[in-house]
């Protein structure tokens, strides 16, 4: 899903996204019912179903997909691959390239390898990324249910917007950074069992008296608060265009370049869509250049009423005190979940 959830990349659409987020949220609470914990719960890890295409021979799949794409190994040091290694290599398979849509808007949660009982927690740092990782793990305690609610959080936000809500173009390289990075956006004062934990020289928490040292808390980057991305959140505007009547510097696109601006094949219109086929004036999005707060500005936003109702839900999850985070089979009466009819 990480592929499909990228700001400028590639897009779910509002609909897809909550339907998405329920059922990931309701394999969740299944999971925990059995007493276990994932563990990992990130974007990459929450995958599509397909369509069966077992029956397919394969002039019908090579119809789909195209003829394989494929390419020299090569090796690091520049020396031929060993008899053990592959001949070629194989690029793989877009699935948004086919003229059929072979996606089911059906989901699967997938990674298990740092699945625990929830009686007996690991005791060494999960290697869950900084992206969706809870405020308790990164100080160094014990992974539970609430971080995986945590974590659910924060692909929540991600499906719905394209980016994570602790993700930042300020390197966020570190649990300390982490921690201080999600204090700044909550408003909140970091809680008092915290402020003991000792950090090494390369931001990991440490029990190493002689190797750690205090958080120094604080965050230079610009303001932000969780209410304010959250009604931040852009979407795709009618027809792909919006117009505010200023002529903006021509783009000079190469064919390949200009590949990456055209839309997703109309089979695809009510599950993604692509963010660079998206004009502001004669200008399509393209990056985070220097002129990307004044273009985002003039974006189309979350409906008001989507937002509080998502806002709600998030801010009920986003609290430093896992205790008050809410179970993942409470969290499936939210409204938020339900305003398709689900």
């Amino acid at each position: 899903m990480s592929e499909l959830t990228y700001e400028l990349e590639c897009r779910l659409t509002p609909r897809l996204a909550r339907r998405v987020a329920y059922q990931v949220t309701r394999a969740l609470a299944d999971l925990h019912s059995r007493g276990l914990c994932h563990g990992d719960i990130t974007t990459g890890n929450i995958v599509f179903d397909l369509f069966d295409i077992n029956h397919l021979g394969e002039d019908d799949i090579y119809r789909l997909f195209g003829r394989p794409i494929t390419g020299e190994l090569e090796t690091e040091s520049g020396e031929p691959a060993g008899p053990e290694a592959p001949r070629y290599i194989v690029k793989g398979v877009d699935f948004l390239s086919c003229w059929s849509n072979m996606i089911k808007p059906d989901i699967k949660l997938i990674d298990f390898d740092q699945c625990f009982p929830t009686s007996s927690p690991p005791k060494t740092l999960l290697g869950t990324p900084l992206d969706f990782m809870a405020p308790e793990i990164a100080v160094g305690q014990d992974p539970g249910p609430a971080s995986d609610i945590w974590a659910l959080g924060c692909c929540i936000f991600r499906l719905r917007s394209g980016q994570g809500p602790f993700s930042s173009p300020y390197e966020v390289a570190s649990p300390s950074c982490l921690v201080n990075y999600i204090m700044h956006t909550l408003g909140e004062d970091m809680p008092l069992e915290w402020k003991d934990t000792l950090w090494d020289r390369d931001g990991w928490p440490t029990k190493d008296r002689t190797k750690g040292q205090p958080l120094e808390h604080g965050w230079n980057g610009p303001e932000r608060s969780l209410q304010d991305i959250v009604y931040n959140i852009w979407d795709e505007p009618k027809d792909r265009i919006i117009h505010t009547g200023r002529s903006r510097p021509e783009q000079y696109l190469g064919r390949r370049i200009e590949d990456e601006h055209q839309p997703l094949r109309p089979c695809f219109s009510e599950m993604v869509w692509n963010p660079r086929a998206v004009k502001v004036d004669n200008v399509y999005l393209s990056g985070y250049g220097d002129d990307w707060g004044e273009l985002r500005e003039v974006l189309p936003k979350i409906p008001k009423h989507e937002a509080a109702l998502l806002y709600d839900l998030l801010s009920k999850i986003f609290v430093c005190d896992p205790s008050k985070r809410p179970r993942a089979e409470e969290m499936l009466s939210h409204p938020w979940f339900h305003l398709d009819g689900l």
